[in-house]
């Protein structure tokens, strides 16, 4: 992504966005069937949601990184983009060394949803370290924890 680019969805306050390569396809999925909330309380038939999971999951595969951004932005609401945005800088806080307080503190996160989101990355560890790897560096990765050493102190 390119500094204007990246500038450009900054503005309108859009979720930095990471590759959605079909390397990171197991890592989507994790996010979409694991770790998001449920919406509805009303619940599919397992086979109905798996096979919409998959196709939800073949559609981002054939995305090229520009494409995925605009899908994902045009699809999640701010909220949905902020939340997914919330965990993933909590995961990377989490392997920078912060504690509970340290992330609650910059992220405004309650510590019930902390504790969540670790357990899943403890659950699946090899996929989250893959994911912070390659985020980890990133110019946005860096100036995240710019920004959250200065929250911090």
């Amino acid at each position: 992504m390119c500094g204007s680019e990246f500038q450009s969805l900054s503005k309108r306050r859009v979720t930095p966005a990471f590759c959605l390569c079909k390397e990171d396809c197991a890592l989507l999925s994790l996010w979409y069937t694991k770790i998001m909330p449920r919406v509805s309380e009303r619940k599919l038939e397992p086979e109905v949601e798996q096979h919409i999971n998959e196709l939800f999951l073949a559609g981002i595969e054939e995305l090229c990184r520009e494409d995925a951004r605009n899908i994902l932005s045009a699809l999640l609401t701010e909220e949905e983009k902020l939340m997914l945005s919330k965990r993933v800088a909590a995961i990377m806080l989490f392997r920078a060394g912060y504690k509970y307080t340290d992330i609650e503190k910059v992220l405004k996160i309650v510590p019930v949803t902390i504790n969540k989101i670790k357990n899943k990355v403890k659950e699946n560890q090899k996929i989250f370290r893959e994911f912070s790897d390659r985020l980890q560096e990133t110019p946005e990765a860096h100036a995240f924890y710019q920004r959250a050493k200065s929250a911090n102190s």
